[in-house]
């Protein structure tokens, strides 16, 4: 419990100070090593109301990097289920 707190809390200081690219590589590494970790998503939430802008490539849509880590956790959380060598 202590080590999950631990990387959400690096996460967040990662999403609030580091650059994107590095955020993203915390948030799959906290996939791959929790059961669960959707608290990524609301931390890339946080990070997008905080810091998200318009793109115009994705049709002005500011939460492009929420959806994203949504998609990290949600395909992470299944392919997990479905390896053998995970349970």
């Amino acid at each position: 419990m202590k080590l999950r707190i631990l990387s959400i809390l690096i996460l967040l200081f990662s999403c609030l100070f580091l650059p994107f690219w590095v955020s993203f590589v915390m948030l799959i590494c906290g996939v791959l090593f929790f059961e669960s970790f959707f608290e990524g998503v609301i931390i890339f939430f946080l990070m997008d109301i905080f810091y998200g802008t318009e793109l115009s490539r994705f049709f002005n849509f500011v939460f492009t990097s929420s959806v994203v880590a949504f998609c990290v956790v949600c395909v992470g959380y299944f392919l997990k289920k479905k390896l053998k060598f995970y349970r």
